[in-house]
């Protein structure tokens, strides 16, 4: 068991209110978890066997727990399910962006012991005198992640969500609180939610790294736009062949871009490389290659962050969606497309590897002229300059020699470009002008060079 297992698994059993300052990616979830699943269980020892005639409402509910982001709850509610696989226990998921009137139809049809639930989605249903979700014997209060439900300006909702359950004078009931930071707010929050005799119980250690003062982190500036793409596709390239000479682990990265037109362009294009013929399979094979952003419908989202997690090696096209809460095991790379919009946005992406005990590498990709407000807005973090990356040198508006193998990079990642529609690119140009603001002056022109060296464009989009 990990740190924060060992130490709140044991006393939650014992139905003490808990706050447990641990990051994600340290087995917190389980932590969690199976003291409430147990208490339910003591409290209604029926449930623990499985009867095909017993029958659950959607006032059943015995426990709630609250998750600041739709993917980290579906991710909850998936362990929570597997956990409760040969028991009577129902587990159903609440969150945004899913049809409300589909998880009501089929909470009324199956019933509800856990419910995992985003804050918005969960206020709706308790405030919604239609719905029937109610919790009158409430066993169990989650809230996952805390600083970042207040941080998500959930606060108000968090606030009602309490005011609607029973009073704890009324019906007693155990909670626990999760949180990477324990600032005032959360403290505030304590006081309100937990009983006074609550246990604080510390995982990070004084001392300890962060993810981001930890992994390795290297910056790669680059001449044009034009040459992101190739460079991503020779450091893929270059950890695989490491790989299957024996060096380092299955190469495993998730690519964030900063808008969902970028990922779209980038996914296709690595999607239409192939070694050649029109059947053939991608150089980067056995690679999965795959996207994710906040258009796909949720169903999608989660068939592909679940072939991702099991993946063994894989490249993933990403927006933020995935950049807080979620765990993804065995991430050896994260690379960022592009200078984020500030330090924290870069150090949430950087946490998505290196996890736990696991080693990981970063890589930030911007063009030459974003080097000094990559300076200033990482100061202070261990990153450092990368020239190793072939691609990365090249100046793609002039004819020179080059080496057979970056050649056939730029010629595959050029005629894999070709097969995006000009919509697509479009769109990727107009994501990427919103971004270009730490390019200065020039940020027109360098887009311009983007369209015609990297695209083949003899006019810019208008």
């Amino acid at each position: 068991m990990t740190d924060v297992q060992t130490l709140t698994i044991n006393q939650g059993l014992e139905g003490v209110d808990i706050i447990a300052q641990a990051r994600t990616g340290t087995g917190k979830t389980i932590g969690f978890l199976i003291p409430t699943v147990q208490n339910i269980l003591t409290k209604i020892p029926e449930l623990a066997q499985r009867n095909k005639y017993s029958r659950a409402r959607a006032s059943d509910i015995q426990a709630i727990i609250i998750s600041p982001t739709r993917e980290l709850a579906e991710q909850i509610a998936t362990e929570a399910a597997k956990l409760t696989r040969n028991t009577d226990l129902i587990v159903q998921v609440a969150v945004g962006g899913n049809s409300k009137r589909e998880m009501l139809k089929k909470t009324r049809r199956e019933g509800c012991h856990i419910l995992v639930a985003t804050p918005g989605r969960l206020n709706d249903l308790l405030t919604d005198p239609y719905s029937g979700i109610r919790a009158p014997q409430l066993t169990t209060l989650v809230l996952d992640e805390a600083d970042r439900l207040l941080d998500d300006g959930f606060s108000r909702d968090i606030e009602a969500i309490i005011n609607l359950l029973p009073r704890r004078e009324e019906v007693d009931r155990q909670t626990l609180m999760f949180s990477a930071t324990v600032p005032r707010a959360v403290m505030h929050l304590v006081k309100d939610t937990l009983k006074p005799d609550f246990h604080f119980v510390q995982t990070v250690k004084e001392g300890d790294l962060a993810t981001h003062q930890k992994v390795p982190q290297k910056v790669v500036a680059m001449p044009g736009i034009e040459n992101f793409l190739p460079t991503i596709f020779e450091l893929a390239k270059r950890q695989m062949d490491l790989h299957a000479k024996g060096e380092g682990l299955p190469f495993k990265a998730i690519i964030y871009f900063q808008s969902t037109a970028n990922v779209e362009l980038a996914y296709r294009t690595f999607d239409n490389l192939t070694d050649g013929g029109r059947f053939t399979k991608s150089p980067l094979y056995p690679a999965e290659i795959s996207q994710i952003h906040g258009k796909l419908t949720q169903e999608r989202r989660g068939k592909v962050t679940e072939n991702f997690r099991r993946a063994k090696s894989a490249l993933l096209f990403s927006t933020d969606v995935t950049a807080r809460g979620m765990d993804f095991p065995n991430v050896t790379h994260v690379i960022q497309y592009g200078l984020p919009e500030n330090r924290e946005q870069y150090i949430h992406r950087i946490g998505r590897t290196g996890r736990g005990d696991k080693t990981g590498t970063g890589y930030l990709l911007i063009h030459d002229s974003e080097m000094n407000a990559a300076t200033n807005q990482l100061r202070k973090i261990p990153i450092e300059i990368d020239e190793s990356l072939q691609c990365s040198k090249v100046d793609m508006t002039q004819d020179a020699q080059l080496p057979a193998d970056v050649a056939n990079i730029l010629s595959a990642i050029g005629q894999a470009g070709k097969a995006v529609d000009r919509d697509t690119k479009q769109a990727a140009f107009m994501g990427m002008l919103n971004a270009a603001k730490n390019m200065g002056r020039g940020a027109i022109g360098i887009m311009n060079q983007w369209t015609k060296y990297g695209w083949g464009w003899e006019e810019p989009p208008h």
